[in-house]
């Protein structure tokens, strides 16, 4: 079958011809690496730093409640949606 001057073996309407198992793996490995980014923005998002010198209170940004914990200086996995209030130790 010919249209406007392409042969095509599939016939019109049947897309590129590709087999399911192609398509299946392309999605896959799409999906996979949008799982892996998002995976590793969240856990960018997550650390949190509080200064040497200084004290510091986790803010909960989404409950807007503040911990009772009183964290010194160093990293800190408190989260998504999380902040750190520093406070000078002077």
């Amino acid at each position: 079958m010919e249209i406007h001057g392409l042969r095509s073996s599939s016939g019109y309407g049947k897309g590129a011809g590709r087999d399911l198992k192609e398509t299946a793996t392309v999605c896959g490995i799409i999906l996979a690496c949008c799982i892996v980014l998002t995976s590793c923005i969240l856990c960018c998002v997550a650390v949190h730093t509080c200064e040497k010198e200084a004290f510091c209170l986790n803010l909960n940004g989404n409950s807007m409640q503040i911990e009772n914990k009183l964290y010194s200086g160093g990293r800190y996995w408190i989260g998504a949606g999380h902040k750190m209030i520093n406070f000078s130790r002077r």
